[in-house]
């Protein structure tokens, strides 16, 4: 058996960086979406106007998703107020504002053991607005341009920029040459 190794160096020839569009609490879906959209297409005209290959912008996620308000849990009271367990004791509440009687006193009980505050659920929901969100990546092929590029994104109404990260575009050749090397050190061995 022979093993032979083969090791290459190379600088980043692309930076990649990320572009995010959030909108928040808009009336519709259709709304958000058309938001993101409009402002997807800035980005977009701009990366051209830059010399940036339509084929190095992608978007990578996209999403549109409801806001919903819950209508305020009822916590229970602490202080002086007390309830009535099932056997007619009386337990402090451990945290809130309302009195529990019956039943429900075994909840206090246990919050106060936990010294966790307790809340009474009320499932009542109600859509308050529409949230969406989309990336797009942006290849840059000449890392002078990345300022640029920055600039650009925010300037169309980017919101949101990720992180900007070299990179060899072509890590298939590189890995190939790599092996060449490894192989022409086997023989030689």
């Amino acid at each position: 058996t022979v093993v032979g190794s083969g090791e290459m160096e190379v600088v980043p020839d692309v930076a990649q960086m990320s572009g995010g569009i959030q909108v928040n609490r808009v009336q519709t879906a259709e709304e958000a979406k058309n938001r993101i959209s409009a402002v997807q297409n800035k980005i977009v005209e701009s990366m051209k106007k830059l010399g940036i290959d339509e084929v190095d912008i992608k978007t990578t996620q996209f999403s549109v998703s409801p806001e919903y308000s819950y209508d305020d849990p009822l916590p229970l009271r602490s202080g002086g107020a007390t309830s009535q367990s099932s056997a007619g004791s009386a337990i402090e509440p451990a945290m809130g504002t309302a009195v529990i009687e019956g039943d429900d006193a075994s909840a206090i009980q246990d919050a106060k053991i936990q010294n966790a505050p307790v809340m009474i659920d009320n499932p009542e929901s109600r859509i308050v607005g529409y949230n969406g969100y989309a990336s797009l990546t942006v290849k840059v092929r000449d890392s002078k341009k990345v300022p640029q590029v920055v600039s650009a994104m925010t300037a169309a109404g980017a919101n949101q920029l990720g992180n900007v990260e070299y990179v060899v575009d072509d890590m298939d050749a590189v890995r190939d040459e790599a092996r060449k090397k490894a192989i022409d050190d086997a023989k030689k061995r």
